[in-house]
């Protein structure tokens, strides 16, 4: 009987990924529940600890080797950046196929009396014809004079992949 060594071995690195998969799937999940629940990321150790304490198969798949985990808030704030990347390419597709957009700001002063010019823009969805609102920025103005507030949101707008006259 002939060993097909090539398709044994395939199956077990595929078998590796789905298993570290699932624990990357555990993680994000984790950081997703900590940032909709307004919860630092100092404090992703804690849920992955209850989630191992009731013996979650998937947590196990966050150590790496011996010295390396996914347990960190490093790797937590790292997700979270990946995942708002993903959002934020999302978001300007949506944006870039749309047939017209609108622009809602608001300057406000928060706690610490930093201006702040809030950007939130509304579109409609190429698809279904609805409407769509997404945030977009939160900028601290220097004041709250038309010329700062316009150049604010010119300059979100240039940062965008999507193009705007001014």
């Amino acid at each position: 009987m002939k060993v097909n060594m090539k398709g044994i071995i395939t199956k077990a690195i595929q078998s590796a990924i789905q298993k570290k998969e699932k624990g990357m799937d555990v993680a994000l999940k984790t950081t997703h529940w900590l940032a909709k629940e307004g919860i630092s990321t100092r404090k992703y150790f804690s849920p992955l600890s209850l989630l191992k304490f009731l013996e979650c198969p998937s947590v196990s798949e966050l150590k790496c080797v011996a010295n390396a985990n996914y347990h960190s808030d490093v790797i937590a704030n790292e997700l979270q950046n990946v995942t708002a990347q993903v959002i934020r390419e999302d978001v300007e597709n949506e944006i870039t196929q749309s047939i017209c957009f609108s622009l809602l700001v608001d300057e406000s002063t928060d706690k610490s009396v930093t201006q702040k010019l809030v950007m939130y823009i509304r579109l409609v969805n190429a698809v279904d014809f609805k409407p769509i609102t997404h945030f977009l920025n939160n900028i601290p103005v220097t004041d709250g004079k038309a010329a700062s507030l316009t150049e604010a949101m010119l300059d979100t707008m240039r940062r965008r992949t999507f193009q705007c006259q001014s």
